[in-house]
């Protein structure tokens, strides 16, 4: 969206999402992780080992030249490479600093590491995608992508606040609490007491998930009101469902809700789900395709919208991908084609010839070391 964001990225170790994959092939390119490019799309790569002092000081150039710099080592890091909050604050004061960890910088558990499902689990993101009693993880990088949001919100408040002050700020992020942070529901669920929490579990009813015909195809279906129970009904064509007071209303579905979902269950299988949602959404009744990936690539709806969009990107040809959530006028390319991720030191004669006084030497052996290390290890 106008700025430029730089990726300072090891070679030993690497960014492990270069590694982890998916990969289309056996070959397994550190430049063609399915994971890597879908959350690095529009950054540059410069390559450094921040262990090494000449290659710190050049990364140390570019961050007080930034209006923010965001990290996610552990504790201390940042300050053993030269590179901590105070020290790049002396050379530029409106500095914006984002530090994110799994639990934050203070605090007992300021030295644990974490990733996406060790934090899920302990804010109680998988209690609440239990199945059949077990809590689940949950099935995308929930946690990593809501620290990043947290990031990017803070970082623009940060210089908001820079441009208003002169004085930039730094920021302590923990993955925890910023998952914690949407997941207010339950908590004030509990604090509601016993009674509540038991009556939560089925505040509407039906609401559930069902099959239909098909391979493993699926429809959600959440009725609130009497007026869409009555609708679903309709549509079903089984009035012995609208029998007795009891499911008149909602506490009666609820009462009832395994006898109900028994009847949706057995009706929904005579169905596609794309026609089926189609029905109950002109009768009025909320649902919805319960999709998997390919059917969100090939929604039509996300299609038209450029939600789902192809990445220009000529080692994964024609791929589609998730696009921003946002759509603005300034930028209607956004809507057609994404930005393809960096390869591994892909910037580093762009940004750092032009920043600094580097010496063609070392220019020379960073390109050659990101380079090896790019091409990944053998299948």
């Amino acid at each position: 969206m106008g700025a430029e964001v730089v990726k300072i990225e090891g070679v030993r170790p690497l960014d492990h999402t270069r590694e982890v994959g998916p990969f289309t092939d056996d070959t397994r390119s550190r430049n063609r992780s399915g994971y890597f490019n879908s959350v690095n799309g529009a950054k540059k790569s410069v390559a450094l080992q921040l262990n090494d002092s000449a290659q710190a000081a050049l990364a140390r150039e570019l961050a007080v030249t930034s209006d923010i710099v965001v990290e996610s080592f552990m504790a201390g890091s940042m300050e053993r490479f030269g590179l901590g909050f105070a020290a790049l604050a002396a050379e530029n004061p409106r500095l914006v600093m984002i530090s994110c960890s799994g639990f934050g910088r203070t605090g007992p558990m300021a030295a644990h590491s974490a990733y996406m499902n060790t934090v899920a689990a302990y804010v109680g993101l998988t209690a609440l995608n239990s199945g059949d009693g077990f809590p689940t993880p949950v099935g995308a990088t929930f946690s990593d992508l809501v620290a990043g949001t947290s990031i990017a919100y803070a970082a623009l408040l940060g210089v908001r606040r820079a441009r208003a002050t002169g004085r930039g700020a730094w920021v302590d992020i923990s993955m925890a609490e910023a998952s914690m942070a949407l997941m207010g529901e339950p908590f004030m669920t509990h604090f509601a007491g016993a009674a509540a929490a038991s009556a939560s579990t089925g505040q509407f009813a039906p609401r559930g998930v069902y099959r239909t015909s098909g391979d493993d195809k699926w429809i959600a279906v959440s009725v609130r009101t009497d007026a869409q129970w009555a609708s679903l009904i309709a549509v079903m064509g089984n009035q012995d469902l609208a029998t007795g007071d009891m499911l008149a209303g909602n506490e009666g579905r609820i009462e009832h809700s395994s006898t109900i979902d028994a009847a949706i269950a057995a009706w929904a299988r005579n169905f596609d789900n794309i026609e089926l949602t189609e029905r109950l959404q002109a009768a009025g009744v909320p649902a919805a395709p319960a999709s998997d990936p390919e059917d969100v690539i090939r929604n039509p709806h996300f299609l038209a919208r450029g939600a789902v969009a192809p990445q220009d990107d000529p080692l994964e040809p024609g791929h589609l991908l998730p696009n921003l959530p946002w759509h603005f006028g300034g930028f209607p390319g956004l809507d057609s084609a994404l930005p393809r991720a960096p390869r591994l030191g892909e910037h580093n004669d762009d940004v750092l010839a032009t920043r600094t006084d580097v010496e063609s030497q070392l220019l020379d052996h960073l390109n050659a070391a990101a380079a090896i290390a790019a091409v990944g290890p053998e299948p």
